[in-house]
Formats: structure tokens, C-alpha cells, sequence
């Protein structure tokens, strides 16, 4: 999926050695620490090393990811449009300055946004549990009809 490879050609800095992946997603080998698998993983701003994909939605990817500075799982949501979009892109910070003004026990928290290169960006607080997609489905399929 090319708009997947690249939103994250941009995220791969931690090192100018790179290697490719099957998907064509540049990975970054960190010199700190080369023997490690995890060092393979594309990193965003040099502090949040992305380590799965969970979702994709009409206005961007989430991502898992470990915030290396705090040592702590946050998801990222990659902007999926061009950085060119300006009406997006105001759209999307907008939301994370919103949502970041939330204090609520179900609104996920806000920690970081910007924009790396072309990459726009939101850091928020990493909620485990089921796909909200998926528990819409069960719910419907469990309906009577």
C-alpha cells in the first residue's frame, strides 16, 4: 500500500542507514543499539518508535507506538492526506488541540502533535481493548432482528 510506505518513508530518522522492507517501508537501524529487532522499527521525531499498525480510518492511520523519552505506549494517528492539504491539516491539529483540552475518563488523552517533514501527527494516550469496529459487529449480529 503505497500512501501506508509513504507516511512512514518520513518516520525512519533515526539513523541515515536504512533498509527496506517487504512492504517498502524504510526502516531505520539505530546505532545505539543494532543487535536489537526492535531498532528496525521506523521512529517519528526520534522519540516515538512505532511498533504495529491498528487502524485506519478516512482521516488517518493509528498506530502503537513506545514513547522512548517517558518510556510509556502511546498510538500515533498518522495524517493519510497530503501535507499540501492545508484545509486538512488545520482539520486535523484542530482536532488534537481539541481533544487535548478533554478531561474525561473515556476521551483518550492527548500528549503531542506536529508535523515531522510531510507527516502530520497526534500522540495520544494507547487504550487497550477490543476494536470498536468489532464490537459494534458483534453487537448487530447478537440483535434480534
Amino acid at each position: 500500500m503505497r500512501e501506508q510506505g509513504d507516511a512512514l518513508e518520513t518516520l525512519a530518522s533515526r539513523s541515515s542507514d536504512t533498509n527496506k522492507d517487504d512492504d517498502g517501508v524504510d526502516r531505520g537501524t539505530s546505532t545505539a543499539k543494532k543487535n536489537s529487532s526492535a531498532d528496525d522499527r521506523p521512529f517519528l521525531v526520534d522519540r516515538y518508535q512505532l511498533t504495529k499498525r491498528l487502524g485506519r480510518g478516512g482521516f488517518g492511520e493509528v498506530w502503537q507506538a513506545t514513547d522512548v523519552s517517558l518510556d510509556r505506549q502511546v498510538a500515533i494517528k498518522l495524517a493519510i492526506f497530503p501535507a499540501s492539504d492545508q484545509k486538512r491539516a488545520r482539520r486535523f491539529l484542530t482536532e488534537g488541540r481539541a481533544a487535548a483540552r478533554l478531561g474525561h475518563p473515556n476521551i483518550a488523552a492527548v500528549y503531542d502533535s506536529g508535523q515531522v517533514k510531510q507527516q502530520y501527527y497526534l500522540a495520544v494516550e494507547l487504550i487497550n481493548g477490543q476494536d470498536l469496529d468489532k464490537v459494534i459487529r458483534q453487537h448487530v449480529n447478537k440483535s434480534p432482528n
